[in-house]
């Protein structure tokens, strides 16, 4: 309405301006003098009018172009609450962050402030600390190693073969909460450096699908889908399958072998299923199943020879890691009403990784890893009451068998080691709010880890065994 008056306003004095500057005689053009000043008068008003009429239309179209922003819940610090009430210093990616082009969760973390990540093979280092572990490279594979951070995707905890050789696909991703700094309350020991959760879509009621083809430089391809609706009244199902792959950024043209098994190229295979039951009968009652298969390929990275003369290329083709894993979790969740709610996470998961080069005699290895972990938890109250906070106790049993065929100088040979880890944790931590711009938070967790690695190393050259423990 007020950009039609602006408009109506300037064309009736623009015609009556005209029809006075076409007067047909001098003496009518004098007799009109005071005729022509009125007239550029209402001119100049009318113009006058539109300008203060454009600032008052600007704050009505404003308003009809409004966007609310959603609200983003964390998760990662095991009680639902905001990011502006969420004292540590954490970095959020939504599923609409992620460009379609990113792989795995690697390459999301390079856009992550204080985070370095320099490709595969090699886990991040958050704010200055390596979250890899104390060893790296074959050294982590003959001592052990424990990461410095952890990465959790659905509640299911991953290995330091999937942590760090494996492609944690984000296709269907719901958020991505990486925590720079210790998280050693919430999360356990592995996580002093920082932790990084990762949380897909849950079931739909509402049928909904999306997919996606993606094609690029370095032969990079892409397939996806997902796919959400009601199986009952009660019951909804969810899928998601992801596929993606590239070649390697460096050629190994100039090798002197095809490299025999090893594959340099990335090669990464995700599919989960997810079934959410909410009775109508229980109120309050949730039960969800989440099932995932991941299946990566990658080389332990993408280096040229020194000194570098600015060819993307190597004689050496390097080894490739090979890791398939299986995970199950069951959440099992009921909110009381009363600010109170009692969950309960049961997480099963299995992965095989073989590192694979071109002589089977260089270091050719094999890895079986079998994790099951509960976690029990309390949460009371939320972030507007005076008094919240969150009560747990987590349990963890880790089976891994290491196999490995070394041979260098003539010696050397079959390498096995039994690794055990049993953890047990009870931890608390309560927010007060005495004011709304004042909160005092304090939190403890008993932590408990027990590791046994049982090992022998073979000497073919002096036809020995070497007991490790």
């Amino acid at each position: 309405m007020q950009c039609e008056m602006k408009g109506t306003a300037s064309q009736r004095d623009r015609s009556i301006l005209a029809t006075v500057r076409s007067a047909p005689s001098q003496s009518a053009e004098n007799s009109n003098m005071g005729t022509e000043m009125k007239t550029r008068t209402m001119l100049l008003g009318g113009i006058a009018q539109a300008v203060l009429l454009i600032p008052a239309a600007q704050p009505a179209l404003a308003q009809e172009l409004a966007y609310t922003l959603g609200t983003i819940v964390l998760t990662g610090e095991r009680d639902a609450r905001t990011i502006s009430n969420t004292a540590s210093s954490v970095v959020v990616k939504t599923g609409d962050d992620v460009p379609a082009q990113q792989g795995d969760i690697s390459e999301t973390l390079e856009t992550v402030p204080n985070v370095l990540e320099v490709g595969s093979g090699v886990a991040p280092t958050i704010r200055g600390i390596e979250s890899q572990g104390a060893q790296e490279g074959a050294v982590a594979f003959f001592a052990g190693t424990t990461p410095r951070a952890t990465v959790n995707v659905d509640g299911h905890y991953q290995s330091f073969y999937e942590y760090v050789n494996g492609g944690t696909g984000l296709w269907d991703v719901d958020t991505v909460e990486v925590y720079l700094g210790p998280q050693t309350t919430k999360q356990g020991a592995n996580s002093i450096a920082g932790a990084m959760i990762v949380n897909t879509k849950d079931p739909s009621f509402e049928p909904t699908f999306s997919g996606q083809l993606l094609g690029g430089s370095y032969n990079m391809r892409r397939a996806s889908v997902a796919l959400s609706g009601p199986v009952s009244e009660d019951i909804a199902l969810r899928f998601s399958a992801d596929y993606f792959a590239r070649d390697n950024y460096v050629d190994a043209d100039g090798a002197p072998t095809d490299g025999g098994a090893s594959d340099r190229n990335y090669e990464t295979q995700t599919y989960r299923t997810k079934l959410l039951w909410m009775p109508a009968a229980l109120p309050g009652f949730e039960a969800k199943l989440t099932y995932a298969h991941v299946d990566s390929n990658q080389p332990t990275g993408e280096n040229v020879p020194f000194p570098y003369d600015g060819d993307l290329e190597t004689d050496s083709y390097g080894p490739t890691w090979h890791v398939i894993s299986d995970s199950f979790i069951a959440d099992v969740s009921h909110d009381f009403a009363n600010g109170i709610v009692l969950s309960n996470q049961l997480s099963y998961g299995t992965s095989d990784s073989d590192r694979v080069l071109e002589d089977y005699e260089d270091g050719t290895a094999h890895v079986e890893t079998e994790n099951w972990s509960n976690e029990l938890r309390v949460n009371f109250g939320d972030e507007l009451d005076t008094v919240s906070g969150v009560a747990g106790l987590f349990y963890s049993h880790t089976d891994q068998d290491d196999d490995i065929y070394l041979v260098f100088n003539g010696n050397g040979g079959d390498s096995t080691f039994d690794n055990e880890k049993k953890s047990l944790g009870i931890y608390g931590e309560a927010t007060w709010r005495p004011t709304d711009r004042l909160s005092l938070t304090g939190g403890l967790r008993l932590q408990r880890d027990e590791i046994s690695r049982d090992g022998l190393y073979r000497s073919y050259l002096f036809g020995t065994d070497n007991r490790v423990a």
